[in-house]
């Protein structure tokens, strides 16, 4: 019942197609069931179209069928003929609609074809064009620019197809005419060979003039005439003593005339030098584009030897063509050409540069000479390095390894000799006729030289033809410290048949640097003073390089405290080393760590320090009680582990703590010295170090004793009665002294607790106490806050509120911030901070930073409050050192 649906809409629609004729239909087969038609027309009514113009066709296809569904797997296709091309300038020059419904896919073919395929689906899923139903396809077409004129007037028919699985093959064609404007324009080319020539009778020069159609057309004459206005301008230094023809493709013929006596004529003149120009014609069917051959060639003549030694001749000529169709003939196109006539020899020139010319023994490069032969034509060019009576290769300083890949002889050049000079060795002299190659010297053979000779067939080696020579080169040892300077001399000679010749030298400086390796050591002790306390500790910072002005690595890098331990001062008797800390060890490097045992008098290694594998950042190393008490010095010796030595600008930083022995009743300084040293066997010196020095002062403890703590506002002036707030910042420290607990207090006197009067906090109240972080003071990650107090003038005693300022925890700072008081409690604060065992003595801390967070309550609330703050650290492990406390205030409550 479908299908006879489908066949009743075909019907219904065969009226709607009676338009579209199949034409050139193929024979319907027995098994078509479908029938196509298909129908192709320019849009619009032009018809006649020039260069650069666009335009459109349309073609329609549709598709009958009483026996099917439609035209099933149904496509056209389309190529455009000569000159039409889809255009360029639209990206979709092919587009297609379809009716009833549906799609159609596109796909170019190029330029100039495309293929349409109608995407319409029937009951059963087959892919064509339902019967009834029509795809329409419009083109848009170009007509290219700069055609030939060859297509002036032409009708050019393109025919679409369009063809089904089940139905026959249907065709249809349309016309437009060109319009092109032709061209008549000849074109020609001329040059001379050789461009030098000397002063010689009987010496060659040739001219070779290249007449063509530089027409939009197809020609049928081609005339070339050589001079454009006889006689010869290079007469009578030059006579002309044979023509050669090659045709231009499409020629039939050719005609050559001779200008004799002030006329043309077909018979060459006897001798052919009498003749004063040349003209051939050549005949046939020429293309746009074709080009013929004419060459002249003529000779020097005895009038040459008139030339002046030193002095030249310029020898020019003009020579024309043009074309002819139907007997028009163009404008004449003109080119010309010139040689001189020189009395002087040839002449060259020569370069040599090599790729680094500032080297380190053992360092190769290539050094290129470039010898360029100059305005005449010469049979030999001959390169020798170095230059005769100049330092051979040895002496510079220079080891030949072989010639590069670049080798290049000169164009034209059919053989090369090359004599190589030896330091151990009789001299070899071989030929090759292999271009761009040379033959290698003799093996096990020193070379100190070489001279090589290019040679061509006459004076085959033409005016400008260059040999290039690639040295590969490598740079000796050098026996002493100091730079190896020097010049490399090398010359070049041309030579023409004659035996006249021409020379040229140049040079190409460089320098050899020895092997040497350097060290560099520096040394800082911070602080620079310290108490004279047992425990009391100081950082030695020590540096050692492998100097950046070494030209070879080391294979060690070993930093020694000090240089000599058995006849060390009494540094080491007076301090002892106790940590080794933030030492980077680089990845491919390995640190072992010796002791000077003053008891056996020899290094021992650190236990768990030896070859320590990098790449370790901040690596760190206890050293036990032991081996302080034994300790006379230490050494750090970096070794490399990937490579075979550790590079120029290798640099180790080492850090270690040391500590006071004994008491100190007086204040003395003690000064310490470290060695670095680097080492390569290959160095001209293979041992290098240096030394650096640094005082560290011990002093008493007595009076007071230290000052540890300070304080200060942030901004010193505030306006009465204003209730802005201010700051004061409590930074403290351990001063390098192992204390068991450190407690800081505010107000510091026990008078101001009881009578608030004699205290700050009479103008001020205690806003709030920020948490000390990790951001405020990085240390307070080793240390733990075990009590923050307040004091209550109500209770005339420290109230305990560490619950509430370290709600989450006082390990490593405190993350809560103390509230203000009720306005019945007059408290201060306290705060107690044990650091852990990794928080060191000696450097002072301070913070820049403002953590402040808001006190809960009102100002009016705390203004009621009169506060102090008491902060304790006790330090049980271990010593400890700065961190700051802060306290904010609102404005003062007085004048």
């Amino acid at each position: 019942m479908l299908g006879r649906r489908w066949l009743a809409s075909a019907a219904a629609l065969s009226v709607v197609l009676t338009a579209l004729v199949p034409l050139g239909a193929t024979a319907a087969s027995a098994a078509d069931t479908a029938v196509l038609q298909i129908k192709k027309s320019l849009v619009g009514e032009q018809t006649v179209f020039a260069p650069g113009d666009t335009f459109e066709y349309e073609i329609v296809v549709g598709c009958s069928s009483t026996l099917d569904l439609g035209c099933l797997d149904a496509a056209l296709t389309d190529a455009l003929p000569e000159p039409l091309v889809l255009n360029p300038a639209n990206p979709d020059p092919v587009t297609a609609s379809v009716a009833p419904g549906g799609t159609a896919d596109v796909a170019l073919d190029g330029t100039t074809g495309f293929t349409v395929t109608p995407q319409q689906k029937d009951a059963d899923g087959n892919t064509g064009l339902l019967a009834g139903g029509t795809m329409t396809v419009t083109v848009n077409v170009q007509v290219p620019a700069g055609i030939s004129g060859e297509f002036n007037g032409a009708k050019i028919t393109n025919t679409a197809h369009a063809d089904a699985g089940n139905a026959a093959e249907v065709q249809s064609s349309a016309d437009v005419t060109l319009r092109v404007a032709t061209t008549l324009a000849a074109s020609v080319a001329k040059r001379v060979s050789p461009a030098t020539v000397p002063a010689v009778p009987g010496r060659a020069v040739a001219w070779t003039v290249a007449p063509g159609n530089a027409s939009n057309q197809t020609v049928d004459t081609i005339v070339m005439q050589d001079p454009a206005a006889p006689p010869f301008a290079f007469a009578p230094n030059l006579e002309l003593v044979g023509v050669d023809v090659a045709d231009p493709a499409g020629a039939t013929g050719h005609e050559v005339e001779y200008w004799v006596n002030g006329s043309w004529g077909n018979a060459p003149p006897n001798p052919i030098g009498s003749a004063g120009g040349v003209r051939v014609t050549f005949t046939g069917s020429f293309t746009p584009g074709a080009t013929g051959e004419v060459t002249l060639r003529t000779q020097t003549t005895d009038a040459v030897a008139a030339i002046p030694e030193g002095g030249s001749v310029e020898a020019a000529n003009t020579a024309q063509a043009t074309v002819e169709k139907n007997g028009e003939a163009s404008e004449p196109a003109t080119a010309d050409a010139k040689t001189t006539i020189s009395a002087s020899g040839p002449d060259a020139t020569i370069t040599k540069t090599l790729d680094d010319s500032t080297l380190v023994a053992g360092q190769a490069t290539v050094a290129t000479i470039t010898a360029t032969n100059g305005a005449q034509n010469v049979q030999r060019l001959t390169v020798t390095e170095p230059s005769a009576g100049k330092p051979g290769l040895v002496a510079q300083g220079l080891e030949f390894t072989g010639f590069g890949e670049a080798l290049a002889w000169p164009v034209a050049a059919s053989s090369a000799t090359i004599a190589y000079r030896y330091t151990d060795c009789a001299g070899t002299t071989e030929r090759t006729t292999r271009s761009d190659s040379l033959p290698a010297p003799q093996s096990g053979c020193t070379v100190d030289g070489f001279t090589v000779v290019f040679e061509a067939d006459g004076d085959g080696i033409q005016p400008g033809a260059y040999a290039e020579l690639p040295l590969r080169v490598t740079a000796l040892p050098v026996a002493t410290t100091a730079e190896l300077r020097s010049t490399n001399f090398v010359d070049t000679q041309v030579e023409n048949e004659l035996g006249q010749t021409g020379s040229a030298q140049t040079g190409a400086s460089f320098s050899v640097k020895p092997l040497v390796v350097g060290t560099e050591a520096s040394k800082r002790i911070t602080p620079a003073d310290i108490y004279g306390v047992p425990g009391t500790r100081a950082n030695v910072a020590v540096t050692g390089k492998v100097s950046d002005d070494s030209t070879v690595g080391s294979t060690e890098l070993v930093l020694t405290d000090p240089v000599d331990p058995a006849a060390s001062g009494d540094f080491w008797s007076t301090f002892a080393p106790v940590r080794i800390h933030d030492t980077d060890i680089p990845n491919c490097v390995a640190l072992s760590v010796s002791v000077w045992s003053r008891a056996a008098g020899a290094w021992t290694p650190l236990d768990g320090a030896t070859d320590v594998q990098g790449a370790q950042a901040k690596w760190s190393a206890d050293i036990p009680a032991r081996v302080r008490a034994d300790a006379g010095g230490i050494r750090f010796a970096f070794r490399p582990t990937c490579e075979r030595t550790l590079p120029p600008g290798f640099t180790a930083l080492v850090n270690l703590d040391v500590e006071v022995t004994a008491a100190h009743s007086g204040r003395e300084t003690f000064t310490n010295t470290v060695q670095s040293s680097v080492h390569n066997d290959d160095a001209v010196e293979p041992d290098a170090t240096d030394t650096a020095e640094a005082p560290l002062g011990v002093h008493p403890l007595d009076g007071d004793g230290p000052d540890l703590v300070d304080k200060h506002w942030l901004d010193g002036t505030v306006p009465a009665l204003s209730g802005e707030e201010r700051t004061a910042r409590i930074g403290w420290s351990t001063q390098g002294l192992e204390l068991t607990d450190m407690t800081i207090t505010d107000p510091a006197a026990a008078g101001e607790l009881s009578n608030v009067a004699t205290s700050v906090y009479d103008a001020f109240d205690l806003v709030r106490i920020a948490p000390v972080t990790s951001a405020s003071d990085p240390l307070i990650a080793n240390d733990r806050i075990t009590e923050v107090s307040r004091y209550s003038a109500s209770a005339h005693d420290w109230v305990d509120i560490t619950s509430a300022a370290c709600a989450d925890g006082c390990e490593g700072g405190s993350a809560a911030t103390p509230s203000c008081p009720p306005s019945s409690e007059t408290p201060s604060a306290s705060a107690s901070r044990t650091p852990s065992a990794s928080r060191k003595p000696g450097s002072a801390r301070h913070t820049t930073a403002d953590p402040w967070t808001s006190c809960s309550g009102s100002a009016t609330r705390c203004a009621a409050t009169r506060t102090r703050t008491r902060w304790a650290r006790s330090t049980p492990t271990a010593t400890t050192r700065g961190s700051p406390a802060w306290c904010t205030t609102p404005s003062p409550r007085t004048g």
